[in-house]
Order: C-alpha cells, then structure tokens, then sequence
C-alpha cells in the first residue's frame, strides 16, 4: 500500500526588530611618536597654528617653543591642539614647536619637533595694460596684462583680475603669472597678489592706482554749490578720507525732501550725486561712506531760492587787449516785471574801474566791485554799462588776460546768486616784465 506523509509547517516569518546602532570606529593607536604643524604646510600669516600630535599610550603633552624641557607645562594629551608660535626674530627663520609625551608611568618621550615660516607681510605688485599694435574700435579688446608681483618671503603664488565695474569678491584667484590675456572693455583694470602663506596684497590698478586692504574709511568730504535755485539740478561729490581706503566703499545719500539712495560697492573713494530741489531755504544733503573696516559721515548745505531774473554780459572791443586799453562791459539784467535784484560784479584784479556810461539808480562802484539792488522795469531791460581800464595798476606795461562775470541774487540773501556768461580778453604781452611805475615815467 502506498505511503503517504504530511508536509512540514513553515517557520513563521520573524518581526523585524530595530537596526543595531553600530560601534563607533576606535580611533587607531599611533605606531610612533611626531608632531606637525598646520599639516606640514611650509609657511604661515598667523601665529596661532594648528598643530597636530601622535603618540602612542600616552596620557598627557606639553609643547614649547624651545627645545629645553621643563617639567611645567603638562596637558592632557589630544590629536589636535592650537598653539602660538614665536613672532621674534627675521621672519625668514623658521619657527620650531617641540612636543613632550608622558604616558601613565611618568615615563617622557621627546622631543619631537616641526617646523614652519612665519610670513605676515603682504607681497606687492603692478598691473600694466599692453594695447595691440592695431586697435579696433569694438565694444571688447583682447590685450596682455604684465603683472609684476614680487614678496621677499614665501613667494607669490596666486593673482586675480577683474576690471572697473567689476566686483573683486567674484574674481576668481589663478596661478600667478607674469603676462595675461585679457578681454579689455575699456576700463581700469585691477589686480591683487597672494603670497604662499596666504597674505593679499593691496588692490593695484592699471592707472597706477592703489587701494590698502587694511584702510578703515575715516572721513568724507561733500562739496558741491553752497546756492542755487529751485528747479535747478545740482551734482554733489563725496570724497573719502584717506583716499587709499579699503574698497570696495558703500556710499549712502540723503538730502532735505529726498529718499536715501544708496551706491554699494563702488571700487572708488569718490562718488556723486544730483538733486534738485523745489522749495527754498537751506538743504542738507549727507553722505555716509563706508567699507568692511569703518565708517565716517559727512555733509554739505546749499541754500535755494526763487530768482526771476537773468543776466548776459559782454565786452567791447573783443578779442586782444593791450596796457592801458579801456574796456567797455554792458549788463543786461531781465526778468519778472517789478521784481528786485541785486548785482554783484568783482572786477578782474588786472584792470582798473574808469567810469560809468549808464549807472541805474541804486548801483554803485565799491571795493573793487559793481554792486546794488535794482527794479526790473515793465517795458525794458535794466543796463549797466561801465569802463575799465586793462593794465596791473602800478606796473610798466604788466597786462594779463582779463576774464569777468557778473550775478544777479535775492536780496538780503547774496548766497542765492545766478552767475552770467564770462568774457575774456586775451593780453597781448601775457610774460611782460613787472616794473615799478617810476622806470618808466
């Protein structure tokens, strides 16, 4: 009779349990004894190093800057420490950190010693631009750059280029050579050293600019017109003190009735701006110049006012003037009917006042100057007209070019005063030879 069997039951399938978290990795025994500074690096800009140490089955350390040994000093030993190296003596000389190990026994192995140049300061150099023989006129011109950097240490090894308008922080640093080509657009073009031990240079330009990397902005100057009038546009210049500064330099504007304007990171210690104004009274605008070291503010004030008046000057005759020749200056004031203005008119201090030919009622000649306040007439245009004669007063023959402008202002306010067209005449014996009046009488 056949035989039959009952098939065996299947395990049941086990839970999962959690992942074992393994073992942290021990840390190898060191095989011997050594010490090393910043990784074997051969040069270094600061005097607080990394410093590396291994042992085997010790318990503590000391470093020192020496080699004579002392039992003072001990620390728990570790792989790594910082230590400050010594900062005396030529920095051509290398710089020695020793090491001591003592293990649970009090058994001292050492010393151990590495090595390291001590190198702080920065290499220097100069950018020059060399244009092809054949300059076409394109938007972008390849030309070759000569880089010359030198440092008396650790050597240059590292350049970066870029070109006015251009940010320095996005400058790639490269292997430093001696010539580059260079896609020129036309600018200043800049370069930056970087020695082996990792000091940059200042920032030099291919004008024969250069620009500290370690210049805090300490002061701004604004100047710009001290008057003017509503509705003009006026430029105002801030100028950053020391001129060597550190850039790049952020300037931040205000001024009376406008928002802030801010210009960041201009690669220049100048920078400007307009405004135009249409109120009257004093306006300050203020400029606050700043880089990654300091900052100074500065400030500046023009006082506006409304003018409705205008004023042309001329000169008869034109062209050469000889000693003793008179010159005859016509003002044409014009503007709303009724208003007043004042005139103010110094004289060139190489001609002498003579006379009037037409004098308005209120104008006077005073202290080397045409001056007065005058009503615009409805029907006319206000003249004055005057003579003077061209000649240094006291010299035989001294005459110079004779230039002149006159303003017309708002009364009680000479600061607010618009200026007229200048007229020039040219000397005939511009390099005469000063005389007292007596040699020639």
């Amino acid at each position: 009779m056949p035989t039959t069997s009952t098939p065996p039951t299947e395990p049941p399938t086990p839970t999962p349990g959690p992942t074992p978290t393994p073992a942290p990795t021990p840390t190898p025994v060191p095989g011997g004894f050594g010490v090393s500074i910043e990784d074997g690096a051969l040069y270094t800009n600061d005097p607080l190093v990394q410093v590396r140490l291994w042992a085997p089955n010790v318990t503590e350390m000391r470093l020192s800057n020496d080699g004579g040994y002392s039992d003072e000093g001990w620390q728990t030993y570790r792989v790594t420490t910082t230590w400050t190296i010594s900062t005396y003596g030529e920095y051509v000389l290398p710089r020695y950190v020793y090491a001591w190990f003592r293990d649970a026994d009090g058994i001292v192995y050492g010393a151990y010693f590495d090595d390291i140049i001590y190198d702080p300061v920065p290499p220097r150099g100069q950018v020059r631009i060399v244009l092809p023989d054949t300059l076409r006129p394109q938007a972008t011109t390849t030309v070759t750059l000569l880089l010359d950097g030198y440092d008396d240490n650790s050597g240059i090894s590292d350049v970066r280029i870029w070109e006015q308008g251009q940010e320095r922080t996005a400058a790639a640093w490269q292997v430093f050579t001696d010539t580059l080509a260079w896609n020129w657009q036309g600018g200043v073009v800049y370069a930056q050293f970087r020695d082996s031990a990792g000091n940059e240079s200042a920032i030099y330009g291919s004008d024969g600019s250069e620009y500290a990397l370690s210049q805090a902005v300490e002061g701004v100057e604004v100047t710009g017109p001290e008057s003017g009038f509503t509705g003009q546009v006026y430029t105002f210049t801030a100028q950053v003190q020391p001129v060597t500064a550190t850039q790049p330099i952020t300037y931040i504007w205000a001024a009376t009735g406008h928002p802030t304007v801010t210009h960041a990171a201009r690669m220049s210690a100048t920078d400007a701006m307009t405004y135009t104004w249409t109120t009257t009274g004093p306006q300050t605008v203020t400029v606050r110049a700043m880089n990654s070291l300091g900052q100074a503010d500065g400030e500046h004030t023009i006082h506006t006012g409304e003018l409705a008046a205008e004023i042309e000057k001329s000169v008869q005759p034109v062209g050469m003037v000889n000693y003793g020749d008179e010159l005859v200056y016509t003002l044409v004031i014009s503007g709303a009917t009724g208003s007043r203005v004042g005139l103010y008119d110094p004289l060139d201090e190489g001609v002498t006042f003579e006379r009037f030919v037409v004098q308005p009622e209120g104008v006077v000649y005073a202290g080397g100057a045409i001056t007065g306040v005058l009503t615009v007439t409805p029907t006319t245009e206000v003249s004055v007209i005057f003579v003077v004669r061209a000649g240094v007063p006291g010299t035989a023959g001294w005459v110079t070019d004779v230039s002149n402008r006159a303003c017309v202002y708002v009364p009680g306010d000479e600061m607010i005063c618009r200026w007229s067209n200048e007229v020039i005449n040219q000397a005939y014996h511009p390099f005469a030879i000063y005389l007292p009046v007596i040699l020639r009488e």
